[in-house]
């Protein structure tokens, strides 16, 4: 082997005739198990990701263009109340009969 002392030998002793030993799996069946599960999820996800073709990132906090400048103003999230849902004004209250 030579004077290398970080070699390593490892060696499967087979009686005479017997052929090559068999080959050790790379990975143990409960790491199998765990892989192939979390592949399932994984491409679950991706199906679902394809199928929703809807724009929901739109009303996320990351997707609003405008967030620096109103971080910096304190603006923050103002809501006129009234504006939108009950007790909003329509343009026939407003209208003289």
């Amino acid at each position: 082997m030579g004077k290398n002392e970080k070699t390593k030998i490892v060696a499967k002793l087979q009686k005479k005739g017997g052929g090559a030993p068999q080959r050790e799996a790379p990975i143990s069946p409960e790491e199998h198990k765990a892989m192939m599960a979390y592949y399932h999820k994984k491409q679950e996800e991706m199906k679902a990701l394809a199928t929703n073709s809807e724009d929901d990132y739109t009303n996320s906090a990351w997707a609003n263009s405008k967030a620096l400048k109103n971080h910096f103003s304190g603006v923050g999230n103002v809501s006129v109340a009234g504006a939108r849902g009950a007790g909003a004004y329509t343009r026939s209250d407003f209208s003289s009969t």
